[in-house]
């Protein structure tokens, strides 16, 4: 995977380019809509959030582990981010009945 690639920059971009792409494809493709797509972009971005990330990147290549690794549902766990909202029977069973006050 290259993290240029993915976040569909040139190794020159500058640090604000880099975000900028980011937060774009991030609201484009959100966790909820497109987990494995979002997932790509986050490692991608984590790869080259700063500068001293990205001379590392350039001088020492990716590690092993996100060159060789595949998404799977166990990977994306961590991702789920956006976590449905509560009824308000489940607020009650959980918290108590709610009474209010007379």
């Amino acid at each position: 995977m290259n993290p240029y690639l993915e976040l569909n920059l040139s190794p020159e971009a500058s640090d604000a380019e880099v975000r900028a792409a980011y937060l774009q494809l991030a609201k484009r493709h959100t966790p909820a809509r497109a987990p494995q797509q979002f997932a790509r972009i986050a490692q991608a971005y984590a790869l080259i959030d700063t500068p001293a990330k990205r001379i590392k990147l350039e001088t020492l290549g990716l590690p092993a582990e996100v060159a060789t690794e595949t998404l799977t549902e166990q990977n994306l766990s961590h991702l789920r981010l956006h976590r449905p909202r509560p009824t308000w029977a489940s607020l009650c069973q959980h918290f108590g009945s709610f009474q209010p006050k007379a």
